[in-house]
């Protein structure tokens, strides 16, 4: 495993923070993996190469992350997301 600039190449693989450098990921040929959550490459080496150029560009605009929902639980009413524990909640953080 290689850690460049905050993401980690496994082999083929470009893990981490991938979110915000995405496009350039995806535009160095990289192929998402939803199941193994990683950008899937030909090779170690173009991996590698696509994690460099990656972390020395900056974000593409309107590269953006989406906001933590933060309901309230339905059981207790617990504000902030927090969720009562019992076993048959049904809030949003248990789902």
């Amino acid at each position: 495993m290689t850690s460049i600039g905050g993401l980690e190449v496994h082999g083929a693989e470009v893990t981490g923070d991938t979110y915000p450098v995405r496009a350039q990921l995806r535009a160095a040929g990289g192929r998402w993996d939803g199941q193994a959550r990683a950008w899937v490459y030909s090779s170690p080496a173009a991996a590698a190469d696509a994690a460099r150029a990656a972390v020395q560009s900056p974000p593409v605009d309107g590269a953006w992350r989406p906001a933590r929902r933060t309901y309230a639980c339905r059981c207790s009413g617990e504000p902030g997301g927090r969720c009562c524990g019992r076993s048959d909640c049904r809030c949003f953080d248990c789902d």
